[in-house]
Parts: C-alpha cells; structure tokens; sequence
C-alpha cells in the first residue's frame, strides 16, 4: 500500500522495528549507577517531601526526599466525555503508534501537540484528516506563531487531505 509517494507498509514495518527495540531498561541501569532510585507504580503525595507509592505487584510503601520530589509521570490517552464518542472504539495516540493499517478518512480531537501530531502522521500516510480543535488556534499552549505557521504549512502541502475546524463547541 503506498500513498502520497510514501510506502505505508515499509514506514509501519520501520516503526515495527524500532519500538520493538524500546525499553527502558538501559536507563533505568545507567540512573541506578548514578545513585538514583527508579521506582515504578502510582504514586501520590503525602505531605512535605513524600510520596506514597503503590507498585505493580500491589505492595506499597512510602519514598521521603531530603531537598524535593520530583513527578515524571508519563502520560495516559484523554477520550474527551462526548455522548456516544466512547461506543465507537475511537483510536488515541497509543493506537496511532500501533496500528496496522492507515483510515482512508480520520477526525482528530485537539489542537494541542498529540492531536497536531496524529494529524500531521495520518495525513502524510495518506488519511484524509479533519482536525477538529477547541478554540481559535492550534498549539495554545505555545507561542501563538508557532500554531499560525503549523496551521498554514498543513493546509499549504495538504489541501486535500487535511482540514482545520477551529473554535469548535462542544455540548452537553
């Protein structure tokens, strides 16, 4: 399957690879060498400088800090509270990053770098791409150039195949 000049199979089969590659095994390594502790779980605070900690194995306990806590939290997919939006199965980003296959056609939910993303991704495999964003201007969260010229270089190199619907309301 090839599209817009882009061999489909072959970028999948190059994602295939790398990810399957990815762990993070060498870092943690490499901070545990350094004297830092690596605890994986959820965590929560607990006062001043502490953090109660629940780990995968269910066994719990608590971490204090001398100086500050830091949160590296990594991120979960958000599927925004719509009636009927989670009934139909819809892909987060997790899912973009495995899929096996490209939609002829897609809507992506927000403006913000994820959705910027899996658009722009979606869009260069071939998808024809609504990208439906809350608020006037894509990348809010950044200098407001930054969504103006991301906004104009989709629409410049994909007319057909990517459109931005800003301001976009949603109801309850």
């Amino acid at each position: 399957m090839t599209s817009q000049n882009v061999d489909v199979e072959a970028v999948l089969n190059k994602r295939d690879i790398i990810v399957d590659h990815l762990t993070d095994r060498d870092i943690v390594a490499n901070l545990r060498q350094n004297g830092i502790e690596v605890v994986h779980g959820r965590g929560r605070l607990h006062g001043e400088r502490t953090v109660a900690v629940v780990e995968p194995d269910g066994s719990q306990h608590r971490l204090y800090a001398a100086h500050a806590v830091i949160l590296a939290t990594g991120t979960s997919p958000f599927v925004p509270d719509l009636d009927g939006l989670r009934s139909a199965a819809p892909w987060t980003n997790r899912d973009l990053a495995t899929m096996t296959g490209v939609p002829a056609r897609s809507i992506v939910l927000g403006g913000g770098v994820v959705g910027v993303e899996s658009a722009t991704i979606l869009s260069g495999l071939g998808s024809d791409v609504t990208l439906l964003v809350r608020g006037p201007a894509l990348l809010r969260g950044s200098e407001p150039f930054v969504g103006a010229r991301v906004a104009r270089a989709a629409g410049s190199r994909r007319r057909d195949s990517f459109r931005l619907h800003g301001d976009i309301g949603c109801a309850k």
